[in-house]
């Protein structure tokens, strides 16, 4: 007679895609990493892969890629630069 109780095991690997739902198993936090938030956003299907591009592409421009953070990094650096120049409402005044 089987066991009704027992779950089969399933091997989950850091990093790694999970057998089951393909999911990507996260990576345990290290002690030494600060607190953080998960911010996310779609992309339509058809603008996904150039829109990777762009943003590995911006980020190693800015030298950020490499670093921890570095799409967080990425888009702040984005919003100060914009917020630095003049607004949409200015700049459809200057024309």
């Amino acid at each position: 007679m089987s066991d009704l109780n027992v779950e089969p095991t399933i091997s989950l690997v850091e990093g790694k895609n999970c057998p089951t739902c393909n999911r990507k198993v996260p990576y345990s936090k290290k002690p030494t990493s600060p607190d953080s938030h998960v911010v996310s956003f779609r992309i339509p299907l058809d603008e996904y892969e150039d829109f990777i591009a762009i943003q590995q592409a911006a980020a190693e421009h800015i030298g950020v890629y490499k670093s921890p953070y570095w799409k967080y990094r990425l888009s702040l650096r984005a919003c100060a630069d914009l917020l630095a120049g003049p607004s949409a409402e200015e700049e459809a005044r200057e024309t």
